[in-house]
């Protein structure tokens, strides 16, 4: 054994210098295991594999300005997927309209929907901002809608922002409810004239609107604690006389 260990070590042929020597760098292995442990987790956290295509539904609604791509879908108050897309919907005559067309993407805790299934645009909590999805699957009797179906826009409605309400007014509308506000406001904090304290009553004399309004708030006696039972009543006794007396 001393003899062959000798041999094999002093061959030039089998001796591999250390420069020489080829294997596995330590940061392309280290790279590849972080790259792994990534994307367990990124299948973990998402239950999505890339490439594929989860159930898809789409519904149309008269505007969609307030949701977004990834905005959530909701079952029930439970997150159910999220949407995809926003379209411009086209019409079966093949002509542009003002609907949108909003794809969503379903997970498997939201299936099955229902034809007569219904989308709402609902506004989210202060703190989580924009808006949501909510959607109604339906009714269990009613038959069901496949992958790539739509929603029609009479099952579908979207919520009406006050800006909206004053665009749908008309200049002189508009301009009638100014003239409201300012002449109700101008009541409420116009000071009254010798004319009006010498015809008004003494309590608000010298007084704005606000003023008169706010004191006889504080003046009104308090409620009832309660209704009044009309066995509770006491009735004096009547005093009766004689005709003799």
């Amino acid at each position: 054994m001393p003899a062959l260990r000798r041999n094999s070590s002093s061959d030039p042929e089998r001796r591999v210098p250390r420069k020489d020597r080829r294997g596995a760098r330590p940061f392309v292995v280290g790279a590849v295991f972080l790259a792994i442990i990534a994307a367990l987790s990124y299948l973990g956290f998402t239950k999505h594999v890339p490439l594929t295509k989860g159930f898809q539904v789409k519904a149309v609604f008269e505007t969609s300005n307030s949701v977004r791509a990834n905005s959530p879908v909701r079952v029930a108050g439970v997150n159910v997927g999220k949407v995809k897309k926003i379209d411009r919907y086209t019409d079966p005559d093949g002509r542009k309209t003002n609907f949108a067309v909003v794809t969503m993407e379903i997970q498997d805790a939201g299936l099955p929907l229902h034809k007569d299934a219904t989308a709402k645009i609902r506004p989210r909590i202060f703190l989580e901002g924009n808006f949501f999805v909510d959607l109604s699957p339906g009714t269990p009797n009613s038959p069901t809608i496949g992958d790539g179906d739509t929603i029609p826009v009479t099952q579908t409605a979207a919520p009406v922002q006050f800006g909206y309400v004053l665009q749908s007014l008309q200049a002189d509308d508009r301009q009638n409810l100014q003239d409201l506000l300012r002449g109700y406001g101008g009541a409420l904090t116009r000071k009254p004239d010798r004319h009006d304290n010498a015809n008004g009553d003494p309590s608000v004399r010298g007084k704005t609107g606000a003023e008169a309004l706010n004191d006889a708030s504080r003046s009104a006696p308090a409620p009832s604690a309660g209704p009044r039972s009309s066995t509770t009543r006491s009735w004096a006794p009547s005093r009766t006389t004689s005709a003799g007396s």
